[in-house]
């Protein structure tokens, strides 16, 4: 792993015997379109036509340094995309980088300073760093998370349950009260001893992401393939690949890059999830009203060409935990039986069970017609 020091500004080779004792931070932002500092351009820093890069660069390092850590991993500098074998074993290990950091700082250039994220209409609930497909594993893996604006203003931050938490529920900006946080024992605040803006319920609303997911307090095995498949549904990447290698850590899967294989990407993660879990809702897309377009995708199978064929999964899955106008039978979870299933040259060989559903409007009254429902949907 390569790190940048905070004060030289120089990249260092960390190795990973060593890696473990070595604390830094991750920086999480989106990139931008005038163009960012990559690993060529870290000896060229006097080019006028990188200084607004650079400050993004240095507003980290001071950050960081503030906060004791003499090391940054920020991605677009530290990572030599011109060799091939770099670039794959970041990919693979960018969700463990993110999970190992001390903190990380997630810079959102599109929120100006004072701002209230907890309003509906909120700059910070409208920044495209929420709609960008490799952000979404910067946020699920790191353990602390705490957010800045564009000036490298304090907005708020994420707690973690291993911390001291004291909260304050009435904290009034304005008509608005929001939730904050009252960190005694963290050190990655400007001023640990001040109430701080917790965040996790703004990041839920805007996401749909559990919030005991966003805390890290629930972990990520434990939700299901279609469920982060419906997180990544309104994401975007600049190359139709990266849809794919973006989501390996939230999977825990690897497979090497191939830039160049369009949407085949996609469909080697989802046989790679099969490969290694018992999850069945991978076959579940399609629930949330997902309208299929054969123009693009002649051979239709049973895989999805693209996670917004998985949108919808998590208030599909309410719906029938919560009763609403279908109800299942209790206590039963078909999507992690551990039955046998293989993928061969003519497809998919597998056995599940049908489970039986009324279904009935609720318009229609307690003597309204019901239906018999099949699903493949645990209560």
């Amino acid at each position: 792993m390569r790190l940048l020091n905070v004060d030289s500004k120089e990249l260092h080779e960390i190795p990973d015997s060593t890696l473990t004792k070595t604390k830094y931070a991750i920086l999480s932002h989106r990139w931008e379109e005038r163009g960012e500092i990559t690993f060529r351009d870290l000896g060229n820093l006097d080019d006028p036509q990188l200084r607004t890069s650079y400050e993004k660069i240095d507003g980290c390092c001071r950050q960081a340094k503030a906060d004791g850590l003499a090391w940054v991993w920020i991605d677009t500098c530290c990572i030599n995309k011109d060799s091939s074998a770099e670039l794959s074993e970041a990919i693979n290990s960018m969700f463990r980088w993110y999970e190992d950091a001390e903190v990380c700082y997630v810079y959102l250039s599109d929120v100006p300073s004072g701002e209230i994220p907890w309003l509906p209409d909120s700059s910070f609930r409208k920044s495209l760093w929420f709609t960008r497909g490799w952000t979404l594993q910067e946020l699920l893996a790191p353990r602390y998370k705490v957010f800045y604006d564009k000036n490298w203003s304090l907005i708020g931050a994420v707690h973690n349950s291993d911390y001291e938490i004291h909260c304050v529920e009435q904290l009034e900006v304005g008509h608005h009260p929001q939730k904050s946080l009252q960190r005694n024992s963290w050190r990655y605040l400007p001023n640990p001893s001040m109430p701080t803006v917790d965040l996790t319920d703004a990041i839920h609303e805007t996401t749909g992401i559990d919030r005991q997911v966003i805390t890290n307090n629930r972990k990520l095995y434990t939700v299901h393939a279609a469920e982060k498949m419906d997180w990544a549904s309104c994401r975007k990447t600049t190359r139709p690949e990266d849809i794919a290698y973006c989501l390996l850590g939230i999977f825990g899967v690897n497979m090497p890059p191939l830039y160049g294989e369009g949407g085949r990407a996609f469909l080697r993660l989802q046989k790679e999830i099969i490969h290694n879990t018992y999850d069945h809702s991978i076959f579940s897309w399609g629930l949330g009203g997902y309208q299929l377009d054969n123009r693009d995708c002649p051979h239709w199978d049973f895989l999805a060409r693209h996670p917004d064929a998985f949108r919808g999964f998590s208030r599909t899955i309410n719906t029938f935990r919560t009763g609403g106008a279908l109800k299942s039978e209790s206590d039963i979870s078909v999507f992690q039986t551990k039955r046998h299933y293989s993928l061969t040259n003519l497809g998919l060989q597998i056995e599940l069970p049908l489970i039986p559903l009324n279904c009935a409007s609720k318009e229609a009254g307690e003597e309204g017609k019901k239906i018999q429902c099949h699903s493949l949907l645990d209560s």
